[in-house]
């Protein structure tokens, strides 16, 4: 297993075990928000309709936030996504980051059907506007392009960070990664076409399939205990 580790001076923050258990973390939120949809929680539900409801008022009367949103929503579709994780682990096979390409590609391969999967059972609609502003015809929970946003932009930021020399670059690199996953997540609300729960769902699915595929494939063991 020790072949998997990243060379010392690219070692994350985290070991195996907390791999383990930022998957099994993010794993219950995803479960406890599909409970309390499923049972129509209200908290929940109020809370998702004043959000929502807020960001689409704020997003008629600033046009340049909805041209952005439009932006990341395609950066967010399969169309696009696919070719950012592909070349992502095309880079990191020519650097023979063999169990890094790996791990992008579980997380870039199952968390969005990890996701698909989701969305039939939960059943849960969208949110419908009069003056609508996006327009999607599957169903809310959990938010695909949120999936897509952490589960290939912040991987592969944080992928290619991880391949320069220059450490303070390599941070920059990946944090403009997680941001633009964070923000591709974001722009779903701005367009009105999900709630934030849907949202908050597909990161935390990402997140899930990362923590996993990191503890498997990339993270360091955890030290032993004294």
């Amino acid at each position: 297993m020790s072949g998997r580790r990243l060379r010392p001076n690219q070692d994350p923050v985290i070991d195996r075990r907390g791999g383990w258990w930022g998957a099994a973390t993010a794993s219950l939120v995803v479960l406890v928000l599909a409970v309390l949809i499923v049972r129509a929680w209200p908290p929940l539900l109020e809370a998702d309709q004043r959000v929502d409801s807020a960001i689409h008022t704020w997003a008629l009367s600033n046009a340049w936030a909805i041209d952005a949103s439009d932006v990341l929503q395609t950066m967010g579709s399969f169309r696009v996504s696919f070719w950012v994780a592909a070349a992502t682990t095309v880079a990191l096979l020519v650097f023979r980051r063999w169990w890094q390409a790996l791990a992008l590609v579980v997380i870039a391969a199952l968390a969005p059907l990890i996701t698909d999967g989701l969305k039939p059972i939960v059943g849960r609609a969208r949110p419908v506007w009069e003056q609508s502003l996006g327009s999607e015809v599957t169903l809310s929970f959990p938010s695909g392009h949120a999936t897509a946003g952490i589960a290939v932009y912040a991987a592969a930021g944080v992928a290619l960070g991880s391949l320069l020399r220059n450490a303070s670059l390599g941070a920059i690199v990946a944090l403009a990664g997680i941001l633009l996953g964070i923000a591709i997540g974001l722009s779903r609300l701005v367009l009105g076409v999900h709630w934030p729960s849907d949202v908050l769902g597909g990161w935390c699915v990402a997140l899930a399939v990362a923590g996993a595929a990191g503890a498997l494939f990339v993270l360091p063991p955890a030290p032993p205990r004294s």
